[in-house]
């Protein structure tokens, strides 16, 4: 396996855990599970589910756009 290779596998295990540690997050607070917050909240699911989306789609992005530069040059 190439260099170039291992760094797209990389990449690819660092996106998805990334994903799902923002699934987890989100799940968790669904669930909330301190006595303090009201439990099963789809609202909290949505935000955290979307942050983490965002950070994930504009992490992509950067990439795509990093890729495209490169490949003109």
């Amino acid at each position: 396996m190439d260099e170039s290779q291992q760094r797209r596998r990389l990449l690819i295990v660092t996106i998805a855990a990334v994903s799902l540690w923002g699934l987890l997050l989100a799940f968790g607070s669904y669930l909330g599970i301190d006595r303090q917050t009201p439990s099963r909240d789809a609202w909290r699911f949505a935000i955290m589910a979307a942050c983490s989306g965002a950070f994930v789609g504009g992490w992509l992005l950067a990439l795509w756009v990093r890729a495209r530069r490169q490949r003109r040059k």
